[in-house]
């Protein structure tokens, strides 16, 4: 039967419970809101009374007409006498000349300029600065350490996953991680999750399942461990007394920050993971850790508060 991780049925009840917290607080606050406007804003305003008209004149009210001015008439004036011109013989008529035909000469047509040229009442644009970007999200996870930045808008994440639970195994677990000492004590310390979903003899039986008892009192791992088990075992190993700040995984290489670029598509909800595109553009320098950083990353709610995708980058570095 598959194992479902306990981190995030944990996680799942505590959104669960915030959820109806939130939708009842919401409600209560509706009711309280009208019933106080009811009681204490709303006033009914009467306008029966109707408009008053008010005269201005004699204190009875009565308009007085005003008097109309006399218009008044222009003067004649008396018609200047006619000059009487000297008669003169007639001039003998002359035989017009033909002139040749002249074709109009049209007016040049006005060339106007592509782009209007200002006026004086007009301003100049003023310049608004580009809106600031988004704060990167921040965060530690087990000794190491994470950013989140967005382009182009904020990401929002509804759900996160710690990405240390996906590492690599190690590869032998020795005695000295309990405080008696021995591989019994070891067994014997595995006690029921927080939860009691699984069982001390549950959790007894799936280490034993990737893990072979060695002289010594030393713990091997048999085979490789499957992504989705990894989280359980970290815990069982967690509670064991394990030292999780300093893993195997760390203590026997030097590990690059990885860096992945990923795109969010708008779902129109809170909870959707909705990742596109990604893509490694740094490796740690080693493939199983870029692999459980890769599938630890996707595990987690991602969303937009746009309406347009968004440009992101994870970038996990290990601390040492």
């Amino acid at each position: 039967m598959a194992r479902e991780s306990e981190y995030v049925r944990r996680e799942n009840r505590k959104r669960t419970l915030t959820s109806w917290g939130s939708a009842l607080l919401i409600y209560l606050i509706l009711i309280s809101g009208y019933w106080a406007w009811e009681h204490f804003v709303r006033k009914d305003i009467s306008m029966s009374q109707g408009p008053v008209l008010i005269r201005l004149g004699e204190p009875e009210g009565a308009d007085v007409p005003q008097p109309v001015p006399p218009r008044e008439t222009p003067e004649e004036t008396p018609p200047e006498p006619e000059e009487t011109q000297p008669q003169t013989e007639p001039e003998p008529e002359i035989a017009p000349v033909e002139q040749p035909a002249v074709e109009p000469t049209l007016p040049a047509e006005k060339v106007t300029p592509d782009t209007p040229e200002p006026t004086p009442s007009e301003k100049p644009a003023v310049k608004t600065a580009p809106p600031a970007p988004p704060e990167p999200i921040r965060g530690s996870d087990k000794g190491n350490n994470y950013e989140l930045n967005s382009e182009g808008g904020e990401i929002g994440r509804s759900l996160w996953v710690p990405i240390a639970q996906y590492m690599p195994l190690p590869r032998t677990i020795e005695k000295i991680i309990t405080a008696d000492g021995g591989l019994e004590s070891l067994l014997n310390s595995v006690q029921p999750d927080a939860f009691d979903l699984y069982t001390a003899e549950q959790n007894r039986t799936l280490l034993l399942k990737y893990y072979d008892k060695k002289a010594g009192g030393v713990l091997e791992l048999s085979r490789p461990v499957p992504m989705m088990e990894r989280p359980d075992l970290w815990a069982i190993l967690e509670r064991a007394g394990y030292d999780m700040r300093s893993p195997e995984y760390k203590t026997t290489r030097t590990l690059l920050p990885v860096t992945i670029n990923f795109s969010v598509i708008p779902s129109g909800s809170t909870v959707a993971n909705k990742l596109d595109n990604l893509e490694l553009v740094r490796s740690s320098g080693y493939e199983d850790i870029d692999e459980a950083v890769l599938f630890a990353f996707e595990q987690s709610s991602y969303y937009s508060k746009t309406d347009e995708p968004i440009k992101g980058r994870f970038t996990y570095r290990f601390s040492y």
